[in-house]
């Protein structure tokens, strides 16, 4: 979706927008630390339009230990809290 704001170039508001939004709230939904938002944001845009069957691959295998480490990590960090979806938080 392309618009055009008064005087300036068309801007895709949901590349530019949208998109990283979505992933900064479910990141924080999650408890992914803003420091490793490049490397989430990099997975689950090859996940999402893949760019090869081994890439792809690749990146099911680095989600997968990142999550890991981190419910690790978040559960250790936050016992008892709610904080964090992945750490056990909410009801969990």
């Amino acid at each position: 979706m392309r618009i055009q704001l008064a005087g300036g170039a068309p801007v895709d508001v949901i590349a530019e927008y949208a998109s990283p939004f979505a992933l900064r709230v479910i990141a924080m939904i999650l408890g992914i630390p803003p420091a490793d938002l490049s490397d989430f944001r990099g997975w689950t845009d090859e996940l999402l339009a893949p760019s090869s069957q081994s890439a792809s691959a690749d990146a099911v295998r680095e989600l997968h230990r990142y999550i890991c480490t981190l419910v690790e990590r978040l559960r250790k960090e936050k016992e008892g809290s709610a904080d964090s979806f992945l750490g056990g938080g909410a009801g969990a």
